[in-house]
């Protein structure tokens, strides 16, 4: 016998024969979880009774030894990599321009330095989005779940460019060509113009139409684009 089965020769409580008169009872088995195996002469067995079913413990833990870490890391893009400190611009970071009253080409060359560094973040950020594309969101049968899945991930074919995660990376990948867009542009107008006398005429307004592509790309930025 099992551990915890208790052998008795009178009937347990609220048992009747099944197929059986009451004389052909010969004992009763009583197991762990409240159940009955009734043995009768002939050699034949039925069970009775309803399994107890354990409380579950409240103090119960699942174990987590072999896990792979938390793919849900609320901190994720916080820190990795952490933001470069602002660059030095002409008049200073709390007054950026000021007493500046000229074109420079250094200052062109060091726009263009300066708004690449943030590529790395803008990259790794992109990177975090495909990320949780690739490994996700289980939202099981609860209906509420599967309504926050489809805005952000999208449905079954995940194909819905008007997503949450779809719209927000085209954010970042617009931005990105942006970025290199502008670097490209200020570069090749330091190349055109070598010195700062070169520079004198160009005012505000032709360097207007010299970057009116970028200025358009940064225009129709996708944003709030999702519902």
């Amino acid at each position: 016998m099992a551990d915890g089965d208790v052998v008795q020769y009178e009937p347990p409580d609220g048992w009747s024969p099944t197929g059986h008169a009451y004389g052909d009872f010969v004992s009763a088995t009583k197991h762990a979880d409240g159940t009955y195996t009734i043995k009768y002469d002939n050699g034949d067995t039925t069970n009775f009774g309803t399994p107890t079913v354990a409380k579950p413990d409240p103090n119960w833990r699942p174990d987590t030894g072999g896990a792979n870490g938390n793919p849900w890391d609320s901190t994720k893009g916080t820190t990795e990599p952490p933001l470069a400190a602002p660059p030095a611009v002409p008049g200073g970071n709390e007054t950026p321009g000021k007493g500046v009253h000229v074109i420079s080409v250094d200052a062109i060359t060091l726009y263009a330095t300066n708004i690449e560094a943030l590529l790395p973040t803008i990259t790794s950020t992109i990177t975090e989005l495909d990320d949780l594309s690739a490994s996700g969101f289980g939202a099981g049968y609860f209906g509420a779940a599967n309504n926050f899945k489809s805005k952000v991930f999208g449905g079954a074919n995940s194909a819905n460019t008007a997503t949450l995660l779809a719209s927000t990376r085209t954010v970042f990948t617009e931005a990105e060509s942006i970025i290199k867009s502008v670097a490209l542009r200020c570069r090749e107008i330091a190349q055109k113009y070598k010195t700062a006398d070169e520079l004198t005429g160009l005012d505000a307004e032709e360097f207007g139409r010299m970057v009116s592509g970028v200025k358009s790309k940064v225009d129709n930025l996708p944003l709030g684009g999702a519902s």
